[in-house]
């Protein structure tokens, strides 16, 4: 997700560009929520994972890990979802 937002971000849209090359087929608006949504779904799944490492090490905090791994997906899917649209 980290690698995905980083390359939707350096991308100028297809408005932006006057030669055809590589470029976000959506609106300025529709990159910017991709990669407010994507950027917190990494950084949440990346705490997710670390919980979870902790998890499987203590025992403890179990339904912390599921919850953030709940909201990384979803923000994810958002993030996709939207910059397909």
């Amino acid at each position: 997700m980290i690698v995905a937002m980083s390359d939707i971000g350096s991308t100028p849209t297809c408005h932006e560009i006057t030669v055809r090359k590589e470029c976000f087929s959506g609106s300025s608006l529709q990159k910017a929520i991709t990669i407010g949504f994507g950027w917190p779904s990494a950084a949440i799944a990346g705490v997710a994972g670390l919980v979870a490492l902790a998890f499987a090490i203590t025992g403890r905090r179990g339904p912390l890990a599921l919850l953030l791994a709940a909201v990384a997906i979803v923000l994810g899917g958002l993030s996709v979802l939207i910059g397909n649209v």
